[in-house]
């Protein structure tokens, strides 16, 4: 090892150096280390030395653990949402990857690390009968585009991709909802009560001023 420094037996954070690794030609030195953990690693002198490995990545792990369960929720029904948005989106394994990731739908970067950031944005959920949803189906799970809905307003969503015309303009329920300036429960109630698509979008008359009612009356 001459003109190499020996780094066998040295510690560095969670690792101790116990030999040499197997040289590969044009690549910088490595060694073989073991973890606090018990894991072995296997890491270039230059991360050891300049304090950028301490680990076998059991450290990244606790930290991300405790970050993680710290706000005490890690069995609650939200951390199971949060896990599962990520679930559908990054891991082509999961049964809805294909209408999820499969799709091109993404996380949002201020949720996709961070748990409690997602708590702060949606809160707990209201009731047992709430579920985790987006308003438009097409679009990435953010702040903006999701909400705590009821079995029968999530199955009102997942219609709301549906192009309802008008005024020669085709557009989904929930964008005309914001073009109208609507209340979104208004539209659900009128969709419950047996009205069109077109009918429920309807702005709502204006109620008679009660003063120019009697002005009208008969005397």
């Amino acid at each position: 090892m001459e003109g190499l420094k020996n780094l066998v037996g040295q510690r560095f954070g969670r690792l101790v150096v116990v030999s040499r690794a197997p040289k590969e030609p044009r690549k910088t030195a490595k060694w073989n280390c073991v973890c606090d953990c018990g894991s072995a690693a296997v890491v270039a002198g230059s991360s050891l030395l300049n304090g950028r490995t301490q680990s076998c990545k059991c450290k990244r792990v606790d930290f991300a653990k405790k970050a993680f369960t710290d706000h005490g929720k890690s069995d609650s029904i939200e951390w199971d949402v949060w896990q599962g948005m990520k679930q559908r989106c990054y891991n082509p394994n999961n049964s809805r990857y294909a209408i999820c990731g499969g799709l091109g739908i993404r996380v949002c970067e201020r949720w996709l690390e961070s748990f409690p950031n997602f708590l702060a944005d949606m809160g707990e959920r209201p009731s047992p009968d709430h579920r985790f949803g987006r308003l438009d189906t097409r679009k990435d799970y953010s702040p903006e585009n999701c909400h705590w809905v009821t079995a029968k307003e999530h199955s009102f969503n997942r219609r709301s991709t549906v192009l309802v015309e008008m005024n020669g303009e085709s557009h989904p329920i929930t964008e005309w909802i914001r073009r109208l300036g609507m209340n979104t429960s208004t539209v659900y109630k009128r969709l419950a009560r047996g009205l069109s698509l077109v009918e429920a979008l309807q702005p709502p008359k204006p109620r008679k001023n009660s003063a120019q009612a009697k002005s009208r009356s008969p005397s």
